[in-house]
């Protein structure tokens, strides 16, 4: 059994997990959230076996951020050369 955690941090029971790795009840569990972060030295997951913790970060890559920016600059220049405005969070045509 194996459980994976890369929504939000705080959903699932670090606690429980813990016991739950120590007595077989589950083999593995991966997460890139924590309900503290960054995952502190206390943590009851660290030393479990089958625990496996990665940073947050998947948005943090060059390739990412340039893509945000470049988004972000193609709606800037629709609003302001092409007169369309934002709605939503897409930018739609005023007509």
């Amino acid at each position: 059994r194996h459980l994976v955690n890369v929504a939000r941090g705080g959903i699932v029971d670090e606690e429980q997990v813990s016991d739950a790795l120590h007595t077989g009840v589950l083999t593995s569990y991966a997460a890139d959230v924590f309900a503290t972060e960054p995952l502190p030295v206390s943590s009851p997951l660290l030393g479990c076996p089958g625990f496996i913790g990665t940073p947050h970060i998947g948005g943090a890559t060059t390739e990412a951020q340039r893509r945000v920016g470049t988004q972000l600059a193609h709606a800037v220049v629709d609003v302001l050369v092409r007169r369309t405005r934002p709605h939503d969070g897409v930018l739609a045509s005023p007509e």
